[in-house]
């Protein structure tokens, strides 16, 4: 697949600071330059390798409900990377709008659980696991 003139994802924070943007879009247009001159010289499936993580992907994905399930628990989290978040959270409100009462409990495992299991990485929105089974291992009645 030629991708002379792929397509790019510019996030926010990059899109909302003018001087980060004329970085950002300078460098695309070198990328692309880049890629139409490898593109002449090698085969285009070794060119791509030049391409950005940025370059945009269209894909296709099928779930059944405990996978979508799943994607959404870790999708929706805070922790995860704002474009794939983004995606998670538009996917959870049509889901919801199909299948109500199956996407009920769908979501990031903070909301739906009201447990965090990143440890560390935590956003701080739920009590982490560790302090839930240190409180339970401790009698407590909960954690604050």
């Amino acid at each position: 697949v030629a991708e002379d003139d792929f397509a790019y994802i510019v996030p926010p924070t990059i899109r909302e600071n003018p001087g980060a943007l004329a970085v950002y879009q300078e460098a695309m247009t070198k990328l692309r330059e880049a890629y139409s001159q490898l593109a002449g010289i090698v085969p285009k499936e070794d060119a791509r390798y030049l391409l950005p993580n940025a370059c945009e992907t269209k894909l296709v994905a099928t779930f059944n409900a405990r996978s979508l399930h799943n994607f959404l628990r870790l999708r929706c989290c805070q922790r995860a990377q704002w474009e794939i978040r983004e995606l998670a959270e538009k996917m959870l409100a049509e889901v919801r709008k199909v299948a109500p009462r199956l996407f009920a409990l769908a979501g990031p495992s903070c909301e739906v659980e009201g447990v965090c299991y990143e440890g560390d990485m935590s956003c701080g929105r739920a009590p982490l696991l560790q302090e839930l089974v240190a409180g339970h291992k401790r009698g407590d009645q909960g954690v604050e």
